[in-house]
């Protein structure tokens, strides 16, 4: 892109020229930049993925580092996994400093917040499941 700035700047610093008459004319300015649109839109397509239609994005751009996943098909066991998920965001909230999302959507299904987790580009998740009890299951994208 190229940016005009006209005489903003050269009003402000004094930056005059003689133009061909012999006056004195303040210089036209100009710059050339990336937008913020045109860094996205090639690192959504240097990231994504040849067969799938979601991204994966780099672990400092991505929008959090880690997705935590409670789930449950019983609702007793939601509320507890949802608290594991609580303590598990604790402890790693020391490391990443706030990079951390809880998935604590309890009316969506187990396909969705995974599907969701998968399309947002999330480095990283940790699933909590019956499946596991007391375990997780990590999800590491940026292998796949």
């Amino acid at each position: 892109h190229i940016f005009y700035i006209g005489t903003t700047f050269s009003e402000t610093f004094g930056l005059k020229y003689l133009d061909a008459s012999n006056r004195s004319e303040l210089i036209e300015m100009g710059c050339y930049g990336l937008g913020v649109s045109r860094v996205l839109g090639a690192l959504c397509e240097h990231t994504a993925t040849r067969f799938t239609d979601r991204l994966v994005w780099p672990v400092k751009l991505a929008p959090y580092y880690i997705s935590i996943i409670p789930l449950s098909s019983k609702e007793s066991n939601h509320c507890r996994h949802l608290e594991r998920a609580c303590g598990v965001y604790q402890q790693l909230d020391v490391i990443f400093g706030g990079e951390i999302v809880v998935d604590n959507r309890m009316h969506l299904s187990h396909s969705y917040k995974l599907k969701d987790s998968r399309l947002f580009g999330f480095p990283y998740s940790i699933v909590l499941s019956d499946k596991q009890g007391e375990g997780a299951e990590i999800i590491n994208r940026r292998c796949k």
